[in-house]
């Protein structure tokens, strides 16, 4: 088997359909009651992660060079734009959902993924939502990536695949004003080329939520978009928070009352 491999192979071997039920089944639970007026996944052409979703406008982000693939098509009822993941050619706060299908885990380097990741935070809504999913740098079909690039064995994930650790993504999000308050972890078992192997080893599945939760080769992440808003402070937070504990008629009178002093 040649050492390289590209993300639509991946995606046609049996980790690759692993991949592909485990992150559709995932994700459908969490997007599955946001709503709005337009959705938007970047990356992953082979997989449509918005599928359960209710929003009516449903967007796909795709790189350039999906132009090329077998199964695209302008006319596909599902909206897709061919665009750099770091210039993303949408409006600021224009989106109620944002799915990055592995989009920052196939960079050289952490810098354009952190850029894909602020064009996500750009576009997002306020109290909107991200969901992401990635390959896990503590898992063990990472390990088995490593060992490849070291001679030890052809490639099992996608060449341009650079796992990342769940903590620099947990610091990524929160740096760009995201709560995350839900995760996922899945594929513990064995990095194997075939069906049976994976099979084989499905037991670790269910062993890995509970004995080793953060060693899943996949993550998936969902969390919040928070803008900071003004906080009063002094003697006219205190004036606030009188005014908000007092009546409505007695506000009306006190306003009416102003209005008389000044006229005098």
């Amino acid at each position: 088997m040649s050492k390289e491999l590209s993300i639509p192979d991946f995606m046609g071997t049996p980790a690759g359909r692993f991949l592909r039920e485990w992150e559709s089944s995932q994700v459908a639970g969490v997007v599955g009651d946001v709503f709005g007026y337009s959705a938007v996944q970047i990356g992953l052409p082979e997989l449509d992660l918005l599928r359960g979703n209710r929003i009516a406008t449903h967007i796909q982000i795709l790189p350039p060079e999906s132009r090329n693939l077998k199964n695209f098509s302008s006319q596909d009822p599902l909206n897709r734009i061919l665009a750099d993941f770091t210039e993303i050619p949408l409006a600021s706060e224009s989106q109620d959902l944002v799915v990055l299908a592995h989009a920052l885990d196939f960079w050289e380097t952490d810098a354009p993924a952190q850029k894909v990741l602020r064009e996500a935070a750009r576009i997002l809504v306020p109290e909107g939502r991200i969901v992401l999913t990635a390959f896990n740098r503590a898992g063990l079909w990472s390990l088995r990536q490593r060992l490849s690039r070291i001679g030890l064995g052809g490639a099992f994930l996608p060449d341009v695949a650079r796992p990342i650790a769940l903590k620099r993504l947990q610091d990524w999000l929160s740096l760009l004003g995201f709560e995350v308050d839900r995760g996922h972890f899945g594929a513990y078992q064995m990095p194997s080329r075939t069906a049976a192997g994976l099979h084989r080893f499905e037991w670790m599945n269910l062993a890995g939520d509970r004995w080793w939760p953060a060693l899943g080769s996949l993550v998936m992440l969902s969390a919040t978009k928070h803008i900071a808003g003004p906080r009063l402070i002094g003697s006219t937070a205190f004036a606030a928070a009188r005014a908000l504990r007092k009546p409505g008629t007695q506000l009306a009178a006190e306003s009416a009352s102003r209005d008389e002093s000044r006229k005098l």
